[in-house]
This record gives structure tokens, C-alpha cells and sequence, in this order.
């Protein structure tokens, strides 16, 4: 995911994104890798970059089993 460094109209899809926003806009789809080369770093025409990538977190890994009503760890079930 991208996020708007600067502000810039994106000349290929008409989209104006404001410095914060989410690149590419919901329902855009992501360009080719020389076009985010282009808006992520200074080697274009503004001498400057437009975008970010931003690194998302994985999603904490649960070592804990889930905790029953009382407080304790669920047993598994025992079959007999």
C-alpha cells in the first residue's frame, strides 16, 4: 500500500490525491512498476516524490489459546 506524500493529479487516471490518501484510490488498480517508480521517487519532471510505500503490520500471531467465560483456557474435548 502507498500512501500521498505530496499532493499531485495523477495524469493517467484524472484522480487528484491529496497529501494522506491511499494510493491507488479504492477501485483503481495498482500501475506497473515504472509508474510507482516514477511517483515514489524524484526521477520525474517535479524533481520529487509523490507517494510512499507503507509497510502494513502482519497481524499479531495468537500464542494464547482462547480464554473461557471463567477466566480459564478451553479444554479440547476429551473422546471416549
Amino acid at each position: 500500500m502507498y500512501t500521498v506524500i505530496e499532493k499531485f493529479n495523477d495524469t493517467s487516471t484524472k484522480h487528484i490525491y491529496e497529501v494522506g490518501a491511499v494510493y491507488p484510490a479504492e477501485g483503481k488498480k495498482l500501475p506497473g512498476k515504472g509508474r510507482l517508480e516514477t511517483l515514489s521517487t524524484s526521477k520525474n519532471k517535479y524533481d520529487r516524490p509523490f507517494i510512499e510505500l507503507v509497510e502494513q503490520d502482519e497481524p499479531p500471531i495468537n500464542d494464547n489459546p482462547p480464554e473461557n467465560e471463567d477466566g480459564g483456557q478451553d479444554e479440547p474435548p476429551i473422546n471416549e
